[in-house]
């Protein structure tokens, strides 16, 4: 293309909510520009929607699994909801296959595989802290629900009661130390995915 053409377009149903959130996006990304799809036009938006699809799919996956680890029920509102939907996104852009290429959209953006560790989504974990000087042989002591990976960094991201934590290191807990610890570790969990020192 030529250097006239925007580098990022925004496109977006008709709809009124989104307004707002699309002016702040044109402000804060130099060459941006907007563009509405036709109405009822879900052909316009199918990639959106085949990703709007798959995320919701994978997000029911991680709810089930929490909903049977933990004993719970889990609504909108639920201190795990946000997590799920975050980690469905991640795994969707690392590990799903796209049909007409046959590599996922981190392949295709980073030229590798990704590779690292998973963890069952809201699992209760071992972790080292930040700056945690025990060697490998010692005990990691700490606890937490495991939320996932950061995007930037790759690191674990764990639920505490003093906020999300990130950790490079955990460790998988045995059955038993699961059942004595997931109660309280998740109970006393805070801090959403844009507040994750709890902080508001």
């Amino acid at each position: 293309g030529t250097s006239e053409q925007p580098s990022v377009i925004l496109q977006s149903d008709q709809e009124d909510a989104l307004e707002a959130l699309k002016a702040n996006v044109m402000k804060s990304v130099k060459g941006a520009t907007s563009r509405e799809a036709p109405l009822d036009s879900h052909g316009s938006q199918g990639g959106v929607e085949r990703f709007i699809q798959a995320v919701q799919g994978m997000a029911r996956t991680w709810k089930s699994q929490a909903e049977e680890l933990h004993g719970i029920h889990i609504t909108a509102d639920h201190k795990l909801a946000a997590w799920m939907v975050r980690h469905a996104s991640f795994c969707h852009d690392r590990l799903l296959e796209h049909r007409a290429t046959g590599r996922t959209s981190y392949e295709r953006r980073t030229g590798r595989k990704y590779c690292a560790k998973m963890i069952p989504f809201s699992e209760p974990v071992w972790f080292k802290r930040p700056g945690d000087l025990r060697t490998k042989s010692q005990p990691m002591c700490s606890a937490g629900i495991w939320l996932g990976r950061r995007d930037e960094s790759d690191e674990h991201l764990i639920g505490t009661r003093f906020g999300i934590i990130s950790a490079r290191s955990v460790r998988r807990m045995s059955k038993e130390f699961q059942e004595e610890k997931k109660g309280y570790l998740l109970e006393e969990m805070i801090g959403p995915p844009w507040d994750p020192q709890g902080a508001r």
